[in-house]
């Protein structure tokens, strides 16, 4: 079991490494453990490329610019 924690704790810091919520020196700290450590290489690189496929394959709609104002219209007015 301890194992298993540890690697949750790996894809832990690594989801937020790629969802910013890392201090400056949390990313540096992660980004050498990556490097040194085999573990921290496959669960980084396979989170990184799970994203990129995301963020390949999934179509976002257009958003026209009149659509936009009407939401900034919106808060605005609150």
């Amino acid at each position: 079991m301890k194992n298993e924690d540890h690697l949750q704790e790996i894809r832990r810091q690594v989801d937020m490494f790629f969802d910013h919520a890392l201090s400056l020196d949390d990313q540096k700290n992660l980004l050498n453990r990556v490097k040194q450590d085999p573990t921290y290489h496959q669960v980084f690189s396979q989170e990184q490329h799970m994203r990129q496929n995301l963020r390949n394959s999934v179509q976002r709609p257009g958003v026209t610019p009149d659509f936009i104002q009407s939401i900034k219209d919106h808060i605005k007015m609150g």
